[in-house]
């Protein structure tokens, strides 16, 4: 269904996929609620083919949920890469190197919850977290849709 979503311009799913985020949203404690919701950035050329970005429609579920401000501005993909789903573990991690930049301004001292639609090895978590720590964030937690079995 993912696939299916993702590359095969199924948008029927928007609505199934975002509901499956707000649900699992309002899980989580007031104490624990983020004050920003990053969807996972695509770079404007894969924008552009694809059409849309599933992390953000996630990311409207996530911020529906919770109340936090879901921004497009706080982390951009500022490098093209190669797609993930083509790469082993240790060149997915090489591969996202330096592929992304965070506005200190708008996550300094902030809870993040990066939202993605799969996590396959970690790769884009973790270099996303990366970057929006050396911002200056306050706490970065990450949620997806599904969990790739490797």
């Amino acid at each position: 269904m993912i696939l299916s979503w993702k590359f095969y311009d199924n948008f029927g799913y928007n609505s199934v996929f975002k509901s499956f985020i707000t649900e699992l949203c309002s899980t989580i404690s007031e104490k624990n609620h983020p004050d920003l919701i990053i969807p996972t950035p695509l770079h404007i050329s894969r924008l552009r083919m694809r059409g849309f970005n599933q992390s953000r429609i996630l990311g409207l579920g996530a911020a529906a949920a919770t109340g936090a401000t879901l921004s497009d501005k706080a982390l951009i993909r500022i490098r093209k890469t190669i797609p993930q789903s083509r790469l082993s573990g240790k060149k997915r991690r090489e591969n996202l190197l330096d592929a992304f930049i965070a506005d200190q301004n708008l996550v300094r001292e902030k809870k993040i919850l990066l939202i993605d639609d799969v996590f396959t090895t970690g790769s884009t978590a973790n270099e996303c977290a990366r970057t929006l720590r050396d911002a200056g964030a306050k706490d970065v937690h990450v949620m997806t849709l599904a969990r790739a079995l490797i």
